[in-house]
């Protein structure tokens, strides 16, 4: 299985949620993973997942444009999940960005 898809697979299960089919490419159904219950701090979330082989990702403004569109007017918060591949030494590592006023509320 492609490592995209596979990351998408367990963002899904993690946040309780689901795989957008075309990773978000229609109208309704926005982003690669929304969770379907309020069940991370009271909140309904849009992911857009990245993954990368290398030892480093360039983080692209266009990625952070699309999930904050993708959120407007839908009440859910965006958030952009991208992980690195696990290698000889290492095992996978996932981080998240998050808008300002999102991390503000979060950390209270």
């Amino acid at each position: 299985m492609k490592a995209s898809k596979a990351q998408e697979r367990r963002t899904a299960r993690r946040f309780d949620g689901r795989i957008m089919p075309g990773s978000g490419n229609t109208p309704f159904r926005k982003g690669d993973v929304q969770n379907i219950k309020k069940s991370i701090g009271d909140r309904l979330w849009i992911v857009e997942c990245k993954t990368t082989s290398k030892l480093s990702i360039r983080i692209e403004k266009k990625w952070l444009d699309k999930v904050l569109s993708e959120v407007m007017g839908l009440g859910r918060d965006p958030v952009l999940e991208f992980q690195f591949e696990a290698t000889a030494s290492e095992s996978k590592r996932r981080y998240y960005i998050v808008p300002e006023y999102l991390f503000e509320e979060l950390i209270g």
